[in-house]
C-alpha cells in the first residue's frame, strides 16, 4: 500500500537458489503491470493498495527437499525504503521422490499444425498453422513448458466413432533420482514405499491398460491409453488424475493387482467433466491456466498448504463463472494418497468436406488412347477425413486414383479419372465416393458420373509436340490434318535418324506402307521397323538424312494402310555445332620486351559427340609485326560434352601494341571461331649513375648495349661481356672508376645507382670482367644478382682490395665492371686502380677476450686495447672507426690524425649478452679512403655458483666469561640468499661458516 503522498513505481526482485521454485504474480487488474524474467514492476498511486501473490512450485527435480528465496521490494527514486522477505518452502518425500510420467509421444508438425486449427476458433485460415507447441507455449515460462510436454498426450484429430491410440511410462525413480529400466518382476526391494496406482475406469473418452497395479521403487510400467468418442468433443489440456495410494509392505504385488482398484471417474477429477463448446465460445490457452495445473509434485505440495489447486483448464466458456477447486483432505493425506495428473488433448468431431462437380465428361477419346480429369475434393473439418471409391462395373474402361486416402483439415486433394477405351462406343460409368462419419448436413455417399466416347482411328503416331507451321503448304484440304515431325541435323555432312512409334488402334491386321509426295533437295530414308501391324500393337519409324543447310527444308509424306492415308510433314535444318571458347576475348598484361606472356583458356563442346577441331597458321599473325602467338595445341578432338584446355604465348622483340585475331576451325561448322587477343609489348627503361666518393653527387653512365636480348640475366651478363671483348668500339666512351692507391690487405668502394623508370619489374645481373685470365682478382660487386621494382632502383658496390701490388698501367682497360638488364640496357665501366705497402699498423691483428660473464650477472665487462702505430717517416695518416660488424664489440676511439713515428690507442670492450662464441670485425677508415678491418672475438660464460652453509655455532656469556661454541641443532636456511643463525637469548651469540664454490 502507498502511504505516502505522490505515487511511486514498486520493484519487486525474487532472488531463487533454485530455478523456478518461486513465483510472483501481480493482480492482472494493473494494465502497467510488466514483468521482465525475476523482476516485476508496477505504479502504485497515493493510497492504492496491490496484492502480490507468491506461489511455491516444487517440480525443480532437486535432490533436497528444503527450497529457499528471497523478495525484495523496492521504492523506485527512494533507496532508503526496502524490504527483504525470506521465502521457505518444503517438499516432502513422497512427492519429490515420487512416481512421475515420462516418455509422452510427440505429434508430428502436420498434424499438430491441423489440431492447432481446430481448436484456436480465432485462428486467421489466410495465415499457415504454426506448430502446436511454439504456438500455444510462447508466452509460458520455461518451468511450464518442460512439464506440460512431460505429462501431455496428444492424440490428435478422429471423427466420431474412431480409436486413438497413445502410450506413456509411469516410473517410480529412487531416492538419488536414478532412473532404470527394471522391470516389475525385478524390482529392488529398498527403503521407498510402494504405491498402488489406480487410473479411473469409468472416463466418459479414455481407456487405460492396465487400469491399476502396483509400483516399487526402481520400476517402470507401460501404459496404453485409448481415445473413442461417439459424439463430437474437444479436450485442450485436460486433467486425468491417477490415484496413488502407499501399498502395504507385507502384501505381494501379486495380491494387489488382483484386487479391484477401480475408483469413480468424479471422485478423482471433480469438475473435469468432458468439455465441449461450439468454436466461438473457445478462449485461447492462457498462461494462468496452465500454471492451475501441475504434475503429482505441485499438486500435492499446493494441496498440502492448504491453497488448492485447479482439476483442469480455465472453461472453454469464458462467460462460466463457476470454478471448481478440489483440495486434498486430512483423512486422504494420513492415508497417504496422492494424485498424479496426466494432461491430454484430443479432437473428435463429423466430417465435413465439399467436393468440385458430381459429373465428368471427357473428350472424345481414340480408343487406345487416353484422357485423363481431375477433381479436387477440399476437408472444410476439423478433422482428418478418409474416404474409398466403390464403382458398380468394373467392366468400363474408366479408373480413379487414388482408390483411398485421407485428407488433414483444410487441405484438397486433385482426384483423377482415367478413360482408356479399348473399343469404340459412348460409355458411362459411376464412382461412390464414402467419407465416414459425416454431419447431417454432408452426404456421407456421393455418386459421380464419368462419361466418355471413343472412335476408331486405325493409325495413332506417337510424336513429340511442335508449333511449327509449313511454309509451303499443300493445297489439298486433306494435308490441314497433318502432323508435323521437326529433324534437326548436327553439323554439315552428317547422318541424323530420328524414330516414332505407330499403334494399330483398329481391330484389324494393318500393312503399313510410306510414300514422299513432294521433291526436296535433301535425300530422305525411312524404314518402317513391323509390317503387318497387329490390332493394338505398335512399330518404330526410322527417318534418316544428311544435313546439308541451316534452312529448314519441308518434305511432305503419307502412311497408307488398307483404304486409309495420314499426312506428315518432315521439317529438316542443319545447325552447326554448339561448340564456343569459354571466353572469346583475352587481354594479355602489359610485357617487356624479351620477355613471355600467357593465358588458358578452354574450348568448350556442348554437344554428344565428338568433333576435331584446328587453328589457322595465317592468323596468328598481327598487321606487319613480326612477333605471332604461340598457340599450343594447334588442333586436337574435342570430347562430347568436354572441354580442350588452350594455352597461349606471346614473346615480343619490338615495342607496339598489337591484336590478334585468331580462326580456328571446328568438323562440321561453316563458320571457324574467333578469338581475340590483346596485347601491349613495352621496353625495359633504365638509368646508371655513379656515385662520388662522399655519395653525394652523381655521373650518369650511358647505356652500352641497348637492348641485351636474353631470356634471363645470366644470359645477359654473358652477352655483354662477349660484345665488350669482342668490339673495341664499345669500350671508347665508357666511364673510368679510378679507386686510387689502396695499402694491401685494405679496401675502398664506389657505387653505382640503377634506376628502374619503367612500369615493370626489372631483373639485372653483375659481374667483373677481365680480359687476361692472369690479371689478379682485386676488384669485386655485390649484389651479383637482383631485382628492381617498378619506378624503384637498386645499388651496386665495386670494392678495391689488393692482396698483391698492382699498378694504373696494369689494370688500365683491362677489367671491366659490367650490369646487364635482360632485354634492356646493359652497363660498363672501366675499373682501374693501384696498391702500395701499408704504413699503418693494428696491434694486435685479432682480440681475443676469451670467457667473459654474460651481462645479466652484473660482473663488469672486459676491455682490451689496441695500439694503431704510423710507421711512415713523412706523411701523416687520419684514422678514423666506422663501424662493428656486432653490437657486443664496442670501440672508444675518437678520429684523429696520427703524426709519422706517432702511435694512438683505441679501447675495445666486450659486452656478451648470451652464451655463445661472437665473432666480429672492427672497421677502421683511412684518410677517409682505404678501409682496415680488426678481427675481435670472445665467448660469453654464466656464473655457476653453489652456497653450502656450516654448522650452527651457538657461544655464552656469563659474568664476562665466553663459554667455548657449542653445537646446535641444524635448521636449513629458507634459500640460497639467507643464512639461518637461530633464537638467542640475551649474553648469547652464534656463527655459521657459507662455502660458496
Amino acid at each position: 500500500r502507498n502511504t505516502g503522498q505522490i505515487a511511486c513505481r514498486v520493484k519487486l526482485e525474487l532472488t531463487c537458489t533454485e530455478a523456478n521454485a518461486f513465483e510472483v504474480e501481480v493482480d492482472k487488474d494493473s494494465i502497467e503491470t510488466t514483468s521482465l524474467g525475476k523482476f516485476y514492476s508496477f505504479r502504485l498511486n497515493v493510497g492504492e493498495t496491490r496484492n502480490a501473490r507468491i506461489f511455491f512450485r516444487s517440480e525443480s527435480f532437486n535432490v533436497t527437499n528444503h527450497l529457499f528465496a528471497h523478495l525484495k521490494v523496492v521504492a523506485e527514486g527512494n533507496k532508503y525504503e526496502s524490504e527483504v522477505i525470506e521465502l521457505y518452502g518444503l517438499v516432502p518425500n513422497s512427492v519429490l521422490h515420487g512416481p512421475v510420467i515420462i516418455e509422452t509421444p510427440r505429434s508430428d508438425q502436420v498434424r499438430a499444425d491441423a489440431l492447432h486449427l481446430a481448436l484456436n476458433p480465432y485462428f486467421n485460415a489466410e495465415i499457415p498453422p504454426s506448430c502446436l507447441g511454439p504456438a500455444w507455449m510462447s508466452d509460458l515460462q520455461g518451468g511450464d513448458v518442460e512439464e506440460i510436454l512431460q505429462n501431455h498426450l496428444n492424440f490428435g484429430d478422429c471423427y466420431v466413432g474412431c480409436t486413438l491410440s497413445s502410450h506413456f511410462v509411469l516410473r517410480y525413480p529412487d531416492i538419488n533420482g536414478e532412473r532404470s529400466e527394471i522391470s516389475l518382476a525385478t524390482s529392488i526391494v529398498d527403503s521407498s514405499p510402494s504405491f498402488n496406482f489406480a487410473w479411473p475406469h469409468d472416463h466418459p473418452s479414455l481407456r487405460f491398460e492396465p487400469p491399476s497395479g502396483e509400483l516399487r521403487p526402481h520400476t517402470s510400467l507401460r501404459i496404453c491409453v485409448y481415445f473413442h468418442s461417439d459424439q463430437p468433443v474437444k479436450y485442450r489440456f485436460f486433467p486425468v488424475r491417477c490415484q496413488l495410494t502407499e501399498a502395504p509392505n507385507f502384501e505381494s504385488s501379486d495380491n494387489i493387482s488382483q484386487k479391484n482398484q477401480g475408483f469413480g471417474y468424479d471422485e478423482l477429477a471433480l469438475g473435469s467433466a468432458r468439455s465441449y463448446e461450439p468454436p466461438q465460445n473457445q478462449t485461447p490457452l492462457t498462461q494462468q491456466s496452465l500454471r492451475k495445473t501441475k504434475s503429482a509434485r505441485s499438486n500435492n505440495l499446493r494441496d498440502a498448504s492448504g491453497t488448492g489447486s485447479k482439476s483442469a483448464r480455465e472453461p472453454l466458456n469464458p462467460k462460466s463463472p463457476q470454478k471448481e477447486e478440489f483440495f486434498v483432505t486430512d483423512d486422504e493425506m494420513s492415508n497417504g494418497a496422492l494424485f498424479l495428473e496426466l494432461l491430454f488433448t484430443a479432437v473428435c468431431d463429423f466430417v465435413e468436406y465439399e467436393l468440385e462437380k458430381t459429373s465428368i465428361k471427357f473428350p472424345d477419346t481414340a480408343i487406345w488412347g487416353k484422357s485423363v480429369q481431375t477433381l479436387q475434393i477440399r476437408n472444410t473439418g476439423l478433422v482428418t477425413m478418409t474416404f474409398t471409391f466403390a464403382t458398380a462395373s468394373y467392366d468400363q474402361p474408366f479408373e480413379a486414383e487414388p482408390s483411398e486416402c485421407l485428407i488433414l483439415p483444410g487441405q484438397s486433394l486433385p482426384l483423377k479419372f482415367v478413360f482408356c477405351p479399348t473399343k469404340p462406343g459412348t460409355f458411362d460409368s459411376v464412382f461412390n465416393l464414402l467419407v465416414p462419419n459425416t454431419t447431417e448436413t454432408c452426404d456421407p455417399q456421393k455418386s459421380i458420373t464419368v462419361i466418355g466416347k471413343a472412335f476408331v482411328k486405325p493409325i495413332k503416331l506417337a510424336l513429340p509436340k511442335s508449333d511449327y507451321q509449313p511454309k509451303n503448304p499443300q493445297c489439298d484440304p486433306f494435308w490441314h490434318s497433318a502432323q508435323v515431325l521437326e529433324i534437326v541435323a548436327t553439323g554439315n555432312g552428317r547422318k541424323v535418324t530420328r524414330s516414332f512409334e505407330v499403334m494399330n488402334t483398329s481391330e484389324e491386321v494393318l500393312e503399313l506402307k510410306m510414300r514422299q509426295v513432294n521433291i526436296t533437295e535433301f535425300e530422305l530414308e525411312y524404314l518402317i521397323c513391323e509390317t503387318p501391324l497387329k490390332p493394338g500393337k505398335s512399330s518404330r519409324i526410322d527417318l534418316s538424312l544428311m544435313g546439308l543447310t541451316r534452312d529448314a527444308k519441308e518434305a511432305y509424306l503419307t502412311l497408307e494402310m488398307q483404304s486409309y492415308r495420314i499426312p506428315l510433314v518432315v521439317v529438316a535444318r542443319t545447325r552447326d555445332p554448339i561448340v564456343a571458347f569459354d571466353r572469346g576475348h583475352v587481354s594479355l598484361e602489359k610485357v617487356p620486351l624479351g620477355q613471355s606472356v600467357e593465358a588458358h583458356l578452354y574450348i568448350v563442346n556442348a554437344e554428344e559427340m565428338p568433333l576435331e577441331f584446328k587453328f589457322e597458321d595465317g592468323s596468328f599473325g598481327c598487321n606487319e609485326s613480326v612477333d605471332k602467338l604461340l598457340i599450343s595445341p594447334i588442333k586436337g578432338t574435342l570430347l562430347p560434352t568436354g572441354k580442350y584446355p588452350i594455352r597461349v604465348k606471346f614473346r615480343p622483340t619490338e615495342d607496339r601494341r598489337c591484336n590478334f585475331n585468331v580462326l580456328c576451325k571446328v568438323e562440321n561448322r561453316q563458320r571457324p571461331l574467333h578469338l581475340n587477343v590483346k596485347v601491349e609489348s613495352l621496353k625495359c627503361f633504365a638509368t646508371a649513375w655513379l656515385l662520388n666518393e662522399d655519395n653525394d653527387g652523381c655521373l650518369e653512365v650511358e647505356a652500352t648495349i641497348a637492348p641485351c636480348l636474353a631470356s634471363d640475366s645470366s644470359k645477359a651478363i654473358i652477352l655483354a661481356s662477349r660484345k665488350l671483348a669482342e668490339f673495341p668500339s664499345l669500350r671508347e666512351n665508357i666511364v673510368t672508376v679510378d679507386f686510387g692507391e689502396v695499402f694491401l690487405g685494405c679496401e675502398r668502394t664506389r657505387h653505382l645507382r640503377i634506376v628502374n623508370q619503367g612500369e615493370f619489374e626489372l631483373d639485372y645481373a653483375s659481374a667483373v670482367f677481365s680480359k687476361s685470365d692472369s690479371l689478379p682478382t682485386v676488384f669485386s660487386v655485390s649484389p651479383n644478382a637482383g631485382k628492381i621494382p617498378p619506378l624503384g632502383e637498386a645499388l651496386l658496390q665495386f670494392t678495391f682490395q689488393p692482396r698483391n701490388m698492382v699498378k694504373v698501367p696494369l689494370l688500365d682497360s683491362m677489367v671491366f665492371g659490367i650490369v646487364a638488364i635482360p632485354n634492356g640496357p646493359s652497363f660498363a665501366l672501366n675499373l682501374c686502380g693501384q696498391s702500395k705497402m701499408p704504413t699503418i699498423e693494428f696491434s694486435p691483428g685479432h682480440l681475443n677476450f676469451g670467457h667473459q660473464f654474460v651481462q645479466d650477472e652484473g660482473l663488469g665487462v672486459s676491455t682490451l686495447p689496441l695500439i694503431i702505430t704510423n710507421k711512415d717517416q713523412e706523411k701523416p695518416i687520419y684514422v678514423a672507426f666506422e663501424s662493428s660488424t656486432l653490437v657486443e664489440f664496442e670501440c672508444n676511439f675518437s678520429s684523429k690524425i696520427i703524426e709519422p713515428g706517432a702511435a694512438a690507442k683505441a679501447f675495445v670492450t666486450f659486452f656478451p649478452s648470451a652464451c655463445k662464441t661472437y665473432r666480429g670485425e672492427l672497421k677502421f677508415l683511412l684518410n677517409e679512403q682505404a678501409q682496415v678491418r680488426v678481427l675481435a672475438s670472445g665467448e660469453g660464460t654464466k656464473i655457476n655458483l653453489t652456497v653450502s652453509p656450516g654448522n650452527l655455532m651457538l657461544t655464552q656469556v656469563r659474568n664476562g666469561m665466553s663459554k667455548p661454541p657449542i653445537k646446535v641443532k641444524d635448521k636449513d636456511s629458507p634459500n640460497s640468499q639467507s643464512v639461518y643463525l637461530g633464537y638467542l637469548h640475551s649474553s648469547e651469540s652464534s656463527r655459521r661458516i657459507v662455502t660458496i664454490q
